[in-house]
């Protein structure tokens, strides 16, 4: 535990909220630990103990706990973090160790899964359509039939709570008007509104401003979501829609339980099965609320959480009902939607 014991021993300050890019470990106990008694534990074998441990997420779960360094960036390669977990893991008797860690760059020998090294550059191309965008902005609604859904059943949305984990939402007059900010929380800085910083650097800016507004964009806008009569909770837990670690998204599901979401819908995804994840997605459906997740773009196969049993793994076609070529694909896909050339709510400055 070489890298462990030189980061206890670099490691400096406190943490606050979930910042992304941490040096962060996920420790699952058969039985609720007595959290003085482990940080000792692991100090002893550490040698030091300029270290952060404390419940993953807070006060949801007594089992998980969350060994953080503050100040400390992770960029060690995942092979490293892994061996160092299963180190952790057998020197403390825990059910698993799991790294937070940079999901580009698992390869299959890992995770015993076939994925690319990075989803950028040239296999990022794989995934690009050619295809002309259809002149109808409101295609998608249509092909999902959501309007005969409408006029069936009398409905649009009203009364329905959705909650999406995502990057937060920019000012932007296609969802200005769904959205429930005051119920939304900032869960990278542990606190204030959910508002995307639209950083340009390692990340994805805009990207819950144009997914919201594929759920709840008002039929007066110029594209329509498909229940333009609910409201939307943005909660904000990543930078990029590329999941590296758990803790985060895990804090935002509570959240979003918290607050009385019937639907959580989320636009991410990765390789990691994070225990603390698992449990917040387990917690909500035994709390009733139906939760959806992307299959996964430009990989070969259903990114996690989609291929949660708890979770319905959405794909994505093309306007005549073919599989995007972009999209995940496999057994673990539950439904498909559009999810090519599709209008949205775009703001990335």
């Amino acid at each position: 535990m070489q890298l462990l014991a030189a980061a206890a021993r670099a490691a400096r300050g406190e943490v606050s909220g979930l910042p992304e890019g941490l040096l962060r470990f996920h420790l699952e106990y058969s039985t609720a630990p007595a959290i003085e008694v482990e940080r000792a534990r692991i100090a002893a074998l550490l040698g030091a103990d300029n270290f952060s441990l404390r419940l993953s997420p807070p006060g949801a779960d007594p089992e998980l706990l969350l060994l953080e360094f503050p100040g400390v960036q992770r960029e060690q390669s995942p092979s490293l973090l892994f061996a160092e977990a299963a180190e952790l893991a057998d020197a403390l008797g825990l059910v698993s160790c799991v790294p937070e860690t940079e999901a580009g760059w698992i390869d299959g020998d890992e995770l015993v899964r076939d994925m690319p090294e990075s989803i950028e550059g040239a296999v990022a191309r794989l995934c690009q359509s050619d295809a002309v965008p259809p002149a109808d902005r409101r295609w998608a609604i249509r092909s999902v039939r959501a309007d005969k859904a409408w006029a069936r059943f009398g409905t649009r949305g009203e009364g329905v709570l959705v909650a999406q984990p995502d990057t937060g939402v920019a000012d932007h007059r296609e969802i200005d008007e769904g959205l429930e900010i005051s119920l939304g929380l900032d869960v990278i800085r542990g606190e204030g509104q959910p508002i995307d910083p639209l950083t340009q650097k390692g990340g994805n800016p805009g990207h819950g401003t144009a997914t919201s507004s594929c759920v709840i964009s008002r039929q007066t806008g110029a594209m329509v979501g498909t229940a333009p009569a609910a409201r939307l909770v943005p909660i904000r837990c990543i930078n990029s829609v590329v999941l590296t670690g758990g803790a985060a998204t895990a804090a935002a599901i509570d959240h979003a339980v918290s607050v009385g979401a019937h639907v959580i819908t989320m636009s991410l995804g990765g390789p990691v099965g994070w225990p603390a994840l698992k449990r917040a997605i387990r917690r909500a459906v035994d709390a009733g609320v139906v939760v959806l997740a992307a299959a996964g773009n430009c990989v070969k196969i259903v990114v996690y959480p989609g291929w949660d049993s708890n979770v319905i793994a959405v794909a994505g076609v093309d306007e005549h009902d073919k599989p995007w070529r972009g999209s995940s694909r496999g057994s673990a896909v539950d439904v498909a939607a559009p999810g090519e050339n599709i209008y949205v709510a775009r703001r990335t400055r």
